[in-house]
C-alpha cells in the first residue's frame, strides 16, 4: 500500500470515528440502543463470560477516552465494539458481526450519504440487541429474516426522506414504509450463503412477517418517517 493510500484511509478513518463519536453523544436512537444493550447486559451476567473470552485485539482501533466507560459491562463498550475500518464491501455503510461487534466503513461514508450513517448504525445496533436476547443464528433463514425486518423497520433507515434518496420515487404515502422493510429484508437474506433463490428469501419473509414486524421492543413505536 502506497503511502498516499494509507494517509488516505487514516484519514477516513479519522473523520469515521468523528461521527461515531458526534451519535454516541447526539443522536437519540444511537444513545438509546446504547442505553438497552447496556441494560440487557446488565440483567443477563453470563454475557460477561462471553465477551471475556473475545480476543480483544479485535478491537484496538478507536479514538475515544475509555475513562468513562469504566463503570460498564463489557458486552458492548462502544470504543471496542463500534469501530471503523476500510472494507472491501461497496455495499453498506456498517456491518454487524456476532461476536466482533459492529463494523463502520469508512472508506464508503461521503458528504452525500453521511446523514444516512444514523439510522445504518441504529441497525447494527438492533441486530446486536437482537442477537442478545434470543442468541440469532444467521444460518437459519428464519431467524436472519426476523432480525432484518426488525432492523429496517425501528432503524428509520424506511423513511421517505431516505427512500427518495435511494431513487425510490414510487414510494408510496399509505404501504410504502411496509414495502421498503420487506424489499431490504429481502435483499439481505438474499446475500445469506444459504439461500439459493429471490423465491426462498422472499418465501422466509413472508413467514415471519407478522410476529417480527409486530416487534418493536425495545422501542415503545415505530418511527414512520
Amino acid at each position: 500500500m502506497s503511502e498516499i493510500k494509507a494517509a488516505q484511509d487514516k484519514k477516513k478513518c479519522d473523520d469515521c470515528y468523528k461521527y461515531r463519536d458526534e451519535l454516541l453523544k447526539n443522536s437519540p436512537a444511537v444513545i438509546y440502543m446504547s442505553q438497552q444493550i447496556e441494560k440487557l447486559a446488565q440483567t443477563h451476567p453470563k454475557y460477561r463470560k462471553q465477551i471475556d473470552n473475545i480476543d480483544k485485539s479485535l478491537f484496538n482501533k478507536n479514538n475515544i477516552d475509555n475513562s468513562s466507560e469504566s463503570n460498564k459491562s463489557p458486552i458492548f463498550i462502544p470504543s471496542k465494539h463500534l469501530i471503523c475500518d476500510i472494507c472491501p464491501d461497496n455495499t453498506k455503510l456498517a456491518g454487524f458481526h456476532p461476536d466482533l461487534g459492529i463494523l463502520i466503513c469508512a472508506n464508503q461514508i461521503s458528504s452525500s450519504n453521511k446523514f444516512l450513517l444514523e439510522s445504518s448504525i441504529t441497525h447494527e445496533m438492533i441486530h446486536y440487541y437482537d442477537n442478545m436476547r434470543f442468541k440469532v443464528d444467521l444460518n437459519n433463514l428464519k431467524h436472519h429474516a426476523c432480525t432484518e425486518i426488525r432492523a429496517s423497520m425501528l432503524s428509520g433507515e424506511c423513511a421517505m426522506s431516505f427512500e427518495f434518496f435511494r431513487k425510490f420515487s414510487t414510494f408510496k404515502m399509505f404501504g410504502g414504509f411496509k414495502d421498503c422493510v420487506r424489499r431490504r429484508a429481502t435483499l439481505s437474506v438474499i446475500n445469506n450463503p444459504n439461500c439459493k433463490s429471490q423465491e426462498i428469501a422472499e418465501k422466509v419473509v413472508d413467514e415471519v412477517w407478522n410476529s417480527c414486524f409486530g416487534d418493536t421492543r425495545p422501542f415503545d413505536d415505530v418511527f414512520f418517517g
